[in-house]
């Protein structure tokens, strides 16, 4: 019984824990102490030794690709659960020193050869977009079936390679093309990167919408098909009629309620995978918070927590609400004090007996500069007005600002955001407008945009001495 027991304990000692897989390799000529690897959002920083070995282990549910990046070089990873694999390369020279060992190996130098071929296609592609819709879709076409024929022949050289992998790489060679047809229309629209802005789709362009199978919680596990897939219901949502039918509409009402409750519509009327409406609850709920804080998405929070079952989710969002809490209606705007152009110093406190609409933009902000003829109009109408209206610059290249204001200039108050002042007022990335009252007092953390013309002037002149 001794002896069996002293055995059974061995084996719990040497068994690798389930879905564990270790990770190891040798680094050449990094300038870094350390490698990346990602996969989505989740990050992990793994140390390499003085010799530039390395050993990480990792537990994950399913196989997924990862992307392992060193000294700003990038290698894509098709990792598995209790599968170990074994990577080797010269940061110099990526490309002509990698090497893979381990039972997904084959698997591994196949997504090199096809991130080479990607990005040797890639100044193609840019060029298809530039051609007529007929001329695209042949493009298309060519570059889907090259992709196929690789893959192909690529496993009938390999055999034994995975299937779950092979599956995968399909999967994602549909998805970006159905993406790039979504793109195109967009592409021509664009003033700033299309030759020709306008152009006449065919009747039937958007038909192959109606022949996707989406309603597959296997998309989860591929970063890429979710994003197309959103993209898909975005272009279904319009198609439905949602905002008139009109893209740009759809585009201008990021972060709005209105937004929100077309997709979270959309979602529950025609998902029927629990994953898939977990996800995309969640996604766009938590992009709304995050432009705009939990301020008047109290009905879209509560129907949230009613049909998601996924509790870290609603853990992660209550954490999020109670965060804003201090943003919220008649709580004590944060303070500042930030230079203005001629570096003259100016606090929010200077302020107080008017009412002050912050505008928090940045000079690469497409949307922000879009606001700016309107904001240029707001000033110019409420300038003898008891209300100081001031757009704060997040730009970290403080240069650009200043040139872009000297060039301009703005007849409002233009500071910079020199202390990151804007994570006070929870702004991530740019585009937000703040409102606070006569005391100094939050009245909107998320204000209405100066693009929304009239709702925001009424609401202005609805204020009292104004």
């Amino acid at each position: 019984m001794l002896l069996a027991a002293v055995i059974f304990l061995a084996a719990c000692v040497d068994k690798k824990p389930v879905n564990e897989f270790t990770f190891t390799g040798y680094v050449s000529n990094s300038l870094d102490e350390f490698i990346v690897l990602s996969q989505q959002s989740e990050k992990d920083t793994i140390q390499l030794n003085e010799d530039g070995t390395f050993s990480f282990t990792k537990e994950i549910e399913k196989p997924a690709i990862f992307w392992l990046s060193s000294n700003k070089k990038y290698i894509p990873l098709y990792l598995a659960p209790d599968i170990d694999l074994n990577i080797v390369f010269n940061v110099e020279d990526v490309d002509a020193t990698l090497t893979f060992e381990g039972a997904l190996a084959t698997e591994n130098r196949f997504l090199q050869k096809e991130m080479n071929n990607n990005q040797e296609l890639s100044s193609f592609i840019h060029t298809l977009f530039e051609s007529s819709p007929e001329e695209f879709l042949f493009g298309l076409d060519s570059i889907r079936g090259l992709a196929d024929t690789f893959l192909e022949e690529y496993v009938a050289s390999n055999a034994g390679m995975s299937e779950n992998f092979v599956k995968n790489r399909k999967l994602e060679y549909r998805f970006s093309y159905y993406s790039y047809i979504l793109d195109y229309e967009a592409y021509h629209k664009h003033k700033y990167i299309a030759k020709v802005e306008d152009v006449a789709l065919p009747d039937d362009w958007y038909d192959f919408l109606d022949d996707i199978v989406i309603d597959n919680p296997e998309y989860l596990d591929d970063p890429l098909i979710m994003s197309v897939l959103g993209s898909i219901i975005q272009r279904k949502i319009i198609q439905a009629g949602g905002f008139g039918g009109d893209p740009k509409r759809y585009y201008l009402a990021f972060g709005t309620v209105e937004l929100l409750d077309a997709q979270f519509n959309w979602v529950t009327e025609n998902f029927k995978s629990q994953e898939l409406i977990d996800h995309f609850l969640n996604d766009y709920l938590n992009d709304r918070i995050d432009r705009r804080g939990p301020f008047g998405a109290e009905k879209f929070i509560e129907v949230f927590y009613e049909k998601t079952t996924n509790e870290e989710n609603k853990k992660a969002l209550t954490e999020k609400v109670e965060e804003w809490a201090y943003l919220g209606v008649g709580m004590p705007s944060p303070a500042f004090t930030l230079p203005d152009i001629n570096g003259n110093m100016v606090s929010l406190s200077d302020f107080l007996g008017k009412y002050v609409y912050i505008d928090f933009w940045a000079t690469w902000c497409g949307p922000c500069i879009k606001e700016i003829p309107y904001l240029e109009k707001l000033a110019e109408e409420y300038k003898d007005k008891n209300i100081e209206i001031i757009s704060i610059s997040v730009d970290q290249d403080k240069q650009a600002w200043i040139d872009m204001v000297t060039k301009d200039q703005p007849q409002w108050l233009q500071l910079h955001d020199s202390i990151m002042m804007k994570d006070d007022y929870l702004v991530k990335g740019a585009n937000r407008f703040v409102l606070i009252d006569t005391e100094g007092k939050i009245l909107y953390s998320s204000a209405l945009r100066p693009s929304s013309g009239k709702k925001l002037k009424t609401l202005l002149n609805s204020l009292e001495r104004i």
